[in-house]
């Protein structure tokens, strides 16, 4: 044990070293380790140098006996030496102890009210305030997270947060049911009544940042269809099954045959997307041709031999001056321009065919709202829809949304349950989900229709009036 002693007192020292150099605190993360470490060796490694100087003092005084007029007071230290060791290695054997990895966290605690009715309420209040208080004894923060009060009073249930050094340490025996005998306030005939409150210390869990690569994760069917295991890849690079399957949560959302995963209904949306978008480029690019006009200007030279030796520099005098005059044409100037010469002016595509889109983009937005499972009057696309058609597609989507609740159930159910095991509760859970009335859109999406087919009438009209 001794010889374990001296290497925590070295290791102690070198820590205390390492915190006295200026360069340690520029890793604030190194910093908080060894003042963490330091606060952990400092009693036994205080116990232990207590130990030192005792077991000094005794071999000084047992030293001294020899001394007739010494002898009385060194018996007397040499006793109290002896009594003092012995209470320090106790002390130390104590401090070499496993400790509980869980000690210097903070804590979360749960209070609810059992057997008892509202004075079992007011029990629980009782228990919050008696630990808020000593909270506040040792300098530790309180925070309530929620809290379930009764009009007398009383808690039925409440969270909060304590923080500080070392407060699992001091609370966590508190865990487990507390009872009360008392007479209650409301209580007129002075009987005693037994009340109990549970109590709930959990430590506070490190954040912990965890990347997963989906590659390193594998799904595989059981013997049914809805049975599937996990498997990840360890350090070796080979799969195996990972433990606690029963902590592991995985429902496949729409899977393809013959495969255990899901599909996802966004899959096809960037191919869908960037064609859409390549559309709505070359349109812009048609309208900024269609809407910017542009001119040919050509000169044609005569058969004169100064014309044809004069031609480059008269077309660089053609078009300086048709660029003027459309430049004065901006300002909102008008200039006229002349030419001597055979000159042919004109419009640059006016006759080339521009595509049309509106085909292709009602397809493409056709398949990315039935991707979405979306019915198109929900976004305001009639495109001729009926009211018939309009209920239909409002039928299919609620079956969707059940078909989706269904899947969700078993894992909504499964991660509450294993919530209250976590927390000592043995209880099933059931999920209620809300009917679906789809009544009021319907409605607001029927009048958005009729109000579309007026328009295409009215439309329809005018054209033949016209």
């Amino acid at each position: 044990m001794m010889e374990k002693l001296r290497a925590l007192d070295l290791h102690y020292a070198d820590v205390e070293a390492r915190l006295s150099a200026p360069e340690t605190y520029e890793d604030p993360a190194l910093v908080a380790r060894l003042n963490k470490e330091q606060r952990e060796l400092e009693p036994v490694v205080m116990a232990y140098r207590a130990y030192q100087r005792r077991r000094q003092d005794l071999e000084d005084a047992e030293a001294l006996m020899g001394d007739p007029d010494m002898k009385e007071l060194a018996q007397e230290e040499y006793q109290q030496a002896r009594e003092e060791l012995a209470r320090l290695e106790e002390e130390i054997k104590v401090l070499l102890l496993p400790r509980d990895p869980n000690d210097d966290k903070s804590v979360i605690v749960e209070i609810r009210a059992g057997v008892g009715g509202e004075e079992a309420a007011l029990f629980a209040h009782s228990l919050f305030r008696m630990y808020s208080m000593y909270a506040d004894a040792r300098r530790w923060h309180v925070e309530v997270d929620s809290v379930n009060e009764t009009e007398l009073g009383g808690v039925k249930e409440i969270s909060f947060t304590i923080e500080g050094d070392g407060v699992y340490s001091r609370l966590k025996f508190e865990s487990g049911v507390h009872r009360v005998q008392r007479v209650p306030e409301t209580e007129s005939g002075g009987r005693v009544h037994t009340s109990t409150a549970t109590v709930a210390v959990l430590p506070e869990m490190e954040e912990v940042d965890v990347q997963l690569n989906p590659a390193d994760v594998e799904i595989r069917e059981g013997e049914s269809p809805l049975e599937f295991t996990l498997w990840g890849r360890s350090g070796d690079g080979q799969l195996r099954e990972l433990p606690r399957q029963e902590l592991l949560l995985f429902t496949p959302f729409q899977p393809e045959v013959g495969s255990p995963y899901g599909v996802s209904l966004l899959r096809s949306m960037p191919f869908l997307t960037g064609i859409l978008l390549n559309i709505y480029q070359a349109m812009g690019m048609n309208w900024e041709r269609m809407g910017n006009v542009r001119f040919a200007v050509v000169y044609k030279p005569g058969d004169a031999p100064l014309e044809q030796s004069m031609a480059q520099e008269r077309s660089r005098q053609i078009a300086r001056e048709w660029s003027a005059a459309m430049e004065a044409g901006r300002d909102g100037r008008v200039r006229d321009f002349v030419a001597v010469g055979d000159v042919d002016i004109k419009v640059i595509g006016a006759d080339n065919q521009v595509l049309d889109s509106e085909v292709p983009v009602r397809q493409i937005l056709e398949q990315l709202v039935a991707r979405t499972g979306i019915p198109p009057f929900l976004l305001g696309l009639s495109w001729s829809s009926t009211e018939r058609m309009s209920t239909q597609q409002a039928d299919m989507m609620t079956s969707e949304l059940t078909a989706i609740r269904r899947g969700l159930e078993p894992v909504v159910e499964r991660i509450c349950e294993l919530w209250l095991a976590l927390h000592g509760y043995d209880r099933r859970v059931t999920v209620d989900w809300e009917d679906i009335n789809l009544q009021d859109l319907v409605e607001e999406a029927r009048a958005e229709l009729y109000h579309e087919q007026v328009e295409e009438l009215r439309l329809a009209r005018e054209g033949k009036e016209g």
